[in-house]
């Protein structure tokens, strides 16, 4: 039985279409619309709000984090689009999507240690793109997956061409040492003195990941960004961006300290937790940003399945 396409991958190729056939003008023009659009997808809005629901408690988000939500995803898709088509010069890209000043000069006090930089960022609406926009200030590479479909691949590389990315593949899953080539894969970028963009709310099955607690619930995410802060002492900047005044615009926090207990399982629990509490303040400050209301583990994770990962 093949395997289902994500629905990143199936969208792609009509995101192409767009980007080769459509004026970019027009495109922009059509982002009220496509928001109305997909938050008309059957079980989407319902499956949002909920989320936000069982997440924040009933007075933490409005129906305008719902409609904006749908409205940040209409921006990913066009301007994506537009990326794909014409890269990083893409229309109002520059006037849009922007790396706060005091954001770069933190990065580059950062990169001045000479250890790489860990620029540790949820999956938010866009953060690709963003990844592309810090990218011009400061050397970026991001890890990637490759896919198993040959056509959606494609499509990946060139878009990360067009983003101006350094990828770096993580090796296959089914791999024997799975976990110390995707470590060493990681190290090796920061040897380099790179940023190295990861996105760790992954929610993982329970004993699989790095223990925290979130929404005031146990969940377990993936342990690498934090065991690389603490194995190497590479900065660890946690970086968000958020909508304001129809502009997207990444910030981040100074470096998380990093604790020096000599119990190196505590404290990469510690940096975990340090960081999961800023992942959820900026999801209670902005809920509209979070890109996993859609994202089915995390949805039964937030409905209660224990299971889930």
């Amino acid at each position: 039985m093949a395997k289902r396409k994500t629905l990143r991958a199936r969208l792609a190729p009509r995101l192409i279409w767009v980007a080769k056939h459509a004026p970019p003008s027009l495109v922009m023009a059509g982002r009220p619309l496509l928001a109305t659009a997909l938050g008309a997808v059957p079980g989407w809005r319902a499956q949002v709000e909920d989320g936000m629901r069982r997440a924040l408690g009933p007075e933490g988000y409005s129906a305008q984090h719902v409609r904006d939500y749908f409205r940040h995803l209409a921006d990913l898709f066009t301007f994506s689009a537009a990326v794909y088509r014409s890269g990083m010069q893409a229309g109002s890209l520059s006037t849009v999507w922007q790396h706060d000043p005091e954001a770069q000069e933190i990065y580059r006090e950062a990169l001045g240690r000479g250890k790489g930089v860990l620029m540790v960022c949820p999956h938010l609406i866009g953060h690709e793109i963003m990844a592309g926009t810090a990218t011009a200030q400061v050397p970026v590479t991001v890890l990637a997956r490759e896919s198993p479909d040959a056509d959606y691949e494609a499509i990946k590389q060139q878009w990360y061409r067009a983003l101006g990315l350094e990828v770096v593949y993580r090796p296959r899953k089914n791999s024997q040492f799975h976990g110390l080539e995707e470590m060493t894969t990681a190290l090796r970028v920061l040897r380099k003195n790179r940023v190295l963009a990861l996105t760790p709310d992954l929610v993982q099955r329970p004993g699989s990941g790095i223990p925290v607690r979130l929404f005031g619930r146990p969940v377990d995410l993936p342990a690498g960004p934090f065991f690389l802060a603490v194995r190497t002492g590479a900065p660890l900047l946690s970086s968000f961006f958020h909508e304001e005044n129809g502009r997207y615009q990444l910030w981040t926090h100074p470096p998380l300290t990093l604790p020096e207990t000599g119990n190196r399982d505590a404290d990469v629990a510690a940096v975990a937790q340090a960081w999961t509490d800023l992942f959820e303040s900026f999801v209670r400050d902005h809920p509209d940003m979070w890109q996993f209301w859609l994202d089915k583990r995390w949805y039964a994770w937030l409905q209660g399945d224990k299971e889930t990962g």
